[in-house]
């Protein structure tokens, strides 16, 4: 469903004539004061050969939705500064970009709604040779390969690139203990969940080392794959698991890339409405963990199962296999599951109606406990087979030494 944005207000720097390999969508919120550097390291970005990108090859669209609070001009005075200054240092690397300011309506007004309508802008400026749309936060640092890196995984025939958040190492050193060792096991057991996952249910396009913690910060989209994916989903809040999720329904190509990192800051729960990731409330050290990090019985369950259904749906075999009866599908609900139109739409629908695939989060007492069962099941696993997958970087040895 499309939504009627209002614009109120349009500027640009733009180098004419040139087409951007990549356009990177941003909300920009109320509260940003570090929108300069996130422009300045996209106008850093280098190439598969170390170069700089040429000025407007690299293109911004900054999208900042007017809340109805009178802000309009004063944000639009604060920024004007950094603005111009990418004006008079385009040729010197800066990106190009076009910044749009105006209304949604009232029931899109949080930061899904913003994200989808600077997504949708983007599209609409893609020119032929565009190669990626991109988005991530104005208050986000990016490495000077954050979008080389992308194109490399699209032209290798991903679809979709997400990449991770690393909390900036000073801000992180102000977490209360219980949040940073919190934070620390979660990051562990991910760890080991998606180890395991990627040995189970191995994909081509997505091998080990991969990651399980996708970031609003940084996501990557071909620009066929996200005009497939229209109408663009736009929840109130996590609108990059919506996104996600929208390509797994089509089957698009997603590669859950660990080495594609940014920095993104901590800021209050209470800044940016429906915008910040849910360990950033003080709350989070004694609340259930998210939904993705479920028992070890039940992930090894859920991605055996989907190994097997992924094979036995690409030959044609599954609406006839006994896993109907094993499961206790009726026949009525077996012959609707099988009429959905693709793998992904298929699978989303049995992690809803089938109690066995439903997530249910573990309590922060429980990490521990199922690290070391997770440690334990691979190295059995590793007595018995040769490993299927590469040696793991160095950073993802680190996580097998915990806790």
């Amino acid at each position: 469903m499309a939504t009627a944005f209002q614009i109120l207000r349009r500027s640009a720097c733009i180098v004419p004539g040139v087409a951007p390999d990549a356009i990177v969508a941003m909300p920009v919120h109320h509260d940003t004061h570090d929108l300069a550097a996130c422009l300045g390291g996209l106008g850093e970005q280098r190439d598969e050969q170390g170069r700089r990108y040429a000025p407007g090859r690299v293109l911004a669209v900054l999208l900042r939705e007017q809340r109805g609070d009178g802000a309009l001009p004063a944000i639009a005075a604060a920024d004007a500064g950094t603005l111009s200054r990418s004006a008079d240092t385009l040729s010197r690397g800066m990106p190009s970009w076009v910044l749009i300011e105006g209304v949604l309506p009232r029931t899109q007004r949080h930061a899904g709604g913003v994200r989808r309508e600077a997504l949708r802008t983007a599209l609409f400026l893609a020119a032929p040779a565009t190669g990626l749309i991109a988005t991530t936060d104005a208050d986000s640092r990016l490495p000077p390969n954050w979008i080389a890196r992308q194109l490399d995984a699209l032209r290798a025939g991903a679809d979709l690139v997400a990449g991770v958040a690393d909390v900036d190492p000073r801000e992180e050193l102000r977490l209360p203990w219980a949040l940073a060792r919190r934070s620390l096991l979660e990051g562990c057991y991910a760890h080991w969940l998606e180890r395991i996952d990627a040995y189970l249910d191995p994909l081509p396009y997505d091998p080990w080392p991969r990651h399980r913690t996708p970031t609003r910060a940084s996501l990557g989209f071909g620009v066929a794959a996200l005009r497939r994916m229209e109408p663009l989903p736009a929840p109130a809040t996590d609108e990059h698991r919506a996104l996600i999720e929208r390509g797994r329904a089509l089957d698009l190509k997603i590669r859950f890339d660990p080495e594609l990192r940014v920095v993104a800051p901590l800021r209050p729960a209470e800044t940016v409405r429906g915008g910040t990731a849910g360990f950033r409330c003080p709350a989070y050290a004694n609340a259930a963990s998210e939904s993705l990090l479920e028992p070890l019985d039940r992930a090894i369950f859920r991605a055996r199962l989907r190994a097997r259904w992924r094979r036995l749906h690409a030959q044609g075999l599954l609406a006839g296999s006994l896993d109907r009866f094993l499961l206790g599908f009726t026949r009525e609900h077996w012959l609707r599951l099988m009429a959905s139109p693709t793998f992904g739409v298929l699978w989303l629908q049995a992690e809803r109606d089938l109690p066995r695939l439903a997530r249910r989060p573990l309590r922060p007492d429980e990490l521990i406990g199922q690290i070391h069962a997770a440690r334990e099941w691979w190295c059995e696993v590793l007595r018995h087979n040769p490993p299927r997958t590469p040696p793991a970087p160095a950073a993802y040895l680190a996580h097998e030494m915990l806790p």
